[in-house]
Parts: C-alpha cells; structure tokens; sequence
C-alpha cells in the first residue's frame, strides 16, 4: 500500500497483525452465520451437539441464549462484520489516524472478551458446552492477544475519552446497527419454534406432571413465553412456579435461569433438571409422554 501527503503506510509489522484481526473477524463472521441460522431452525438436535455436556441446542435453548429478545449470534454476528472492517480501514488510514483505530480496537476487543467472559460462565452453569461458541471464544482471545500486543507496541496512545470522541462517528453507526435487529426482533413476529404445533392433546401436558416435572419460569422471560406457546390451552394441566413471586423457593433450587424444568420424585427428591426450552420432540425423550397432538 502506497499514500501521498498526510496519508502514509502502515507499518509491516502493524499492518499484518490488524490483518490477522479482520482475517479473525471474517472467520468469526462466518461462525456467526452458522449460530444464527442453528438458533432461527431451532433443530432438537444441532450439527455440533455430541452429547448432554457439549451441546450447541442445549446451551441455544437456554436463557442466556438471547438478550432483550435478540439471538447472541445475531449480536457476535454484528461485533465481527464492525471488527473486520475497522481492522480492514485500519490497515490503509493516514498516520495520525491510525492510533485511535488501534485504540478502539484495542477497547472493543476488550468488550468482546467481557462479554465472552460471560458466556463462558453461562455454559458452566448450564453444565454444557458450546463446540462453536467455543471456538468463536478461541478467537476472540487470540484476537484480543494481537491486539493487546500492537497497542503496547506504540509509544503513546490516546487517552480513551480521546479515542471515543475521533471515532465517534463509528460509535453511533455502530449503535444504530445494534438497534435494527432490537427492533426486529421485539416487533416482528418470531420464527423457528414459534412455527412449531401447539399441543392439543391435554393427557400429553397432564403426563408430564405426573411424571413429575414442574416448570420455573419468570415474567417477561421470552423463552418462558414460547414455552407457555407451546403447550396452549394445555397449560393448565402444568405446574407452573412464578420465580418472580416464589423467590425463596426458587433460591433453594438454584434456579437462575429461565425456563427451567424439575423433575422430583414422589418423595419430593429431584430426580432430573432441564435449563431451558422443551420441545415435543425431546419430551418424548425425557419421558414416557406421547402423543401431543389429537
């Protein structure tokens, strides 16, 4: 790359390693893609589950699968495509320039890895693990590392409140772009599970009571809604446990996470626990219930 004037070549060593960072967004972008559709599809069994403790459907089903009704994919989808890019710009910017680009890049990878941070506790409490979060997660860090490495490397670097205020033009971009799929997910009608047949059979939904399962949900939990959704007017004929207004007993479950179901036996011992959305389907694995539909 060659520039005139003001505009001048990054130098070898910053610009390979803002290359192995887009080069790393681009990868992660593509990962993302896959997460977004498994979670739209919403398959009882997913490409990368290998059995209950390494299972992408079971950490998807989960609570900490969406935030404020957006799929995670869709949110790591969108930080990838902005690290890529601005990695990408990175790389041909003028000279005084490019400090604030490491700089945020530097922060928003330091975000990333928060975030990541959170995830990772998420699928411990879950007890399963995410094959192809987890190598989203891999990434992410050794993207973090590259650039932890470059911003040291420079002898003075903006202050922060410097950094966000020349690249302040990209933050709000980036802030209306995180605000498209609020939007569209919180007004438009839902897809995947939402497409499933709602149970119509009321010995089906009275089975898994006898059976012993017992649902903890939360109001404005948007899982525990799908759920409800699914069993229709059948859902009287389940034990539903508000963890809003039941706090204490929920606290002595340890239930955290949002739908959660219980089974216990006659003597009130729990016997099995399931974190997160049930479908017909793995009902039928989870018990000796059939039949969901007249």
């Amino acid at each position: 790359f060659f520039f005139s004037g003001a505009r001048m070549k990054v130098s070898l060593s910053g610009r390979r390693e803002l290359l192995i960072v887009g080069i790393i967004g681009i990868i992660c972008t593509l990962l993302s893609v896959y997460l977004i559709y498994d979670h739209i599809k919403d398959e009882d069994a997913s490409f990368c589950d290998v059995g209950s403790h390494i299972s992408c459907s079971k950490v998807r089903r989960s609570s900490f699968s969406e935030l404020f009704n957006v799929p995670i994919a869709v949110f790591g989808f969108l930080f990838n495509v902005i690290t890529s890019l601005m990695a990408l710009v990175a790389i041909q910017i003028s000279i005084k320039q490019l400090p604030y680009y490491i700089g945020y890049l530097f922060y928003w990878n330091l975000f990333g890895c928060a975030f990541i941070f959170y995830l990772i506790c998420a699928e411990i409490y879950l007890g399963a693990l995410c094959p192809f979060c987890t190598v989203l997660h891999v990434f992410q860090l050794i993207s973090m590392y590259v650039m932890f490495k470059l911003y040291n490397s420079k002898k003075a670097m903006p202050a922060l409140f410097d950094v966000m205020w020349e690249m302040k033009t990209w933050i709000i971009c980036i802030g209306i772009i995180n605000l498209v799929p609020l939007v569209y997910f919180n007004v438009t009608p839902q897809f995947g599970i939402d497409d499933a047949p709602t149970i119509t059979n009321p010995e089906f939904a009275r089975c898994i009571t006898h059976s012993g399962w017992i649902f903890y949900g939360k109001v404005g939990c948007g899982w525990c809604g799908k759920q409800k959704e699914l069993f229709g007017s059948t859902l009287d004929k389940i034990v539903f446990v508000d963890c809003g207004t039941a706090q204490e007993d929920c606290k002595a479950l340890n239930i955290e996470a949002y739908p959660t179901w219980i089974r216990f036996n006659e003597e009130g011992d729990e016997i099995n626990r399931w974190k997160g959305y049930v479908s017909v389907d793995t009902w039928e694995i989870l018990s000796d219930c059939r039949n969901a539909h007249k």
